[in-house]
């Protein structure tokens, strides 16, 4: 059963839905079928890892360097209403498409 029907079927019906999967579970468990919690947790730290090191790489690539430029030199930064201001003369100086 998907999850959307399950939840379609309202708590109760959810509430009977883990039961049955918690009775599973330690039914498979009591035969040895169970994955030891150590496999299951680098299995999982794997696939998050491999996910999350776009976005690490990002952050120390970019990020970091734009905040410590920032730090180093604060007058370089603009503030809002000043870059809205300079994108609105750069868009008004720009030639017009035909």
């Amino acid at each position: 059963m998907t999850r959307d029907k399950a939840a379609d079927r309202g708590p109760e019906a959810r509430l009977e839905d883990l039961d049955a999967t918690v009775v599973r579970g330690v039914a498979a468990a009591d035969a040895g079928e169970a994955i030891p919690a150590g496999a299951v947790f680098d299995r999982l730290e794997a696939r998050y890892s491999a996910q999350a090191k776009p976005v690490e790489n990002w952050l120390r690539e970019d990020v970091a360097p734009t905040y410590d430029a920032h730090k180093a030199d604060p007058g370089r930064v603009m503030s809002a209403e000043e870059l809205q201001r300079s994108l609105k003369a750069h868009m008004e100086a720009a030639p017009k498409a035909r």
